[in-house]
């Protein structure tokens, strides 16, 4: 049929897992291209790291919270290459001027009235990353844990 021949020629980039680096996949899947690496988003990572410390310290760093703040590692980047929400978005802003909506969050989920509009979603399921999108006219689950996309609608 017309249907599966479409679906069949639409080329859809898609990066596997590798290491522990489902945040930079799950990028890449979203925007359909290696746009991102490891050490670029650890260094973003790293960036956020530094600003969350010098707002605690501006707060004061004999409080309870600073000092348990100030002790733990990054809450951006761990040493498995694993990244913070924060990381992914602040990579997509700073080079495409998207912005991830936490629709987990009642009043950004009742704004979008239709989520077959939006182009795509970056998922978090126990811990790991991943990107559904729309390619062409249909929907594709990027997840790299998946040896090739898998259509969703």
């Amino acid at each position: 049929s017309d249907h599966s021949r479409e679906m069949n020629e639409t080329w859809i980039y898609h990066e596997k897992q590798f290491s522990l680096l489902c945040g930079q996949h799950c990028l890449n899947n979203l925007l359909q291209g290696p746009y991102f690496d490891a050490p670029g988003l650890a260094q973003i990572g790293q960036e956020l790291d530094a600003e969350e410390r010098r707002v605690m310290l501006e707060a004061g760093a004999d409080t309870p919270e600073a000092l348990r703040f100030l002790a733990e590692d990054s809450g951006n980047v761990d040493e498995t290459g694993n990244f913070s929400v924060q990381v992914l978005n602040t990579a997509l802003e700073k080079s495409h001027g998207l912005t991830l909506l936490n629709t987990g969050r009642r009043e950004l989920r009742d704004s979008i009235r239709d989520y077959t509009k939006e182009e795509g979603f970056v998922c978090n399921r126990s811990a790991h990353w991943f990107a559904i999108r729309r390619v062409g006219r249909y929907w594709w689950n990027l997840n790299s844990t998946l040896e090739r996309p898998e259509h969703v609608g």
